[in-house]
């Protein structure tokens, strides 16, 4: 799956979770107290059905990551697979949402997806500060 298509979902995932509009089961392991925590997401992209949670691992309550590593499943009649979707802690990507075992495609769809400045005839290069180039600053006058 394009890691594009991953990360959509992993966007979609935890901002439904956070505002609270994904219905919550109860994991069957690492929950004694049975309490229906674990937000759930069913979406479709282009006819293929995905669903997304956080990850309920040993290894996630270990590095208390359960609100971070969010595990993805194709479960359509097509295909089958899984991923997980972490907040990349080294490296040129750190603070990033990766795929893990696929960082090089990430990292390429992260070069793709910033937005170079494209200079236009007398506008500031970067519009965001635009008080410098007022009242002529910044511009070759005659002496």
């Amino acid at each position: 799956m394009p890691v594009a298509e991953l990360l959509d979902i992993d966007r979609e995932y935890r901002e439904k979770s956070i505002s609270g509009q994904l219905p919550k089961i109860s994991p069957a392991k690492l929950n004694p107290e049975n309490v229906a925590w674990l937000p759930i997401l069913h979406t479709e992209r282009g006819g293929r059905h995905y669903t997304a949670l956080f990850s309920n691992t040993a290894r996630a309550h270990e590095l208390n990551t359960t609100q971070d590593w969010v595990v993805i499943f194709r479960d359509d009649a097509q295909s089958h697979g899984s991923w997980t979707v972490i907040t990349s802690q080294f490296g040129k990507l750190q603070g990033s949402r990766i795929v893990r075992g696929r960082e090089d495609e990430c990292r390429e769809y992260y070069n793709a997806q910033r937005i170079f400045h494209q200079p236009v005839a007398g506008q500031s290069p970067y519009p965001e500060i635009p008080s410098m180039w007022e009242d002529g600053h910044g511009r070759v006058t005659p002496n």
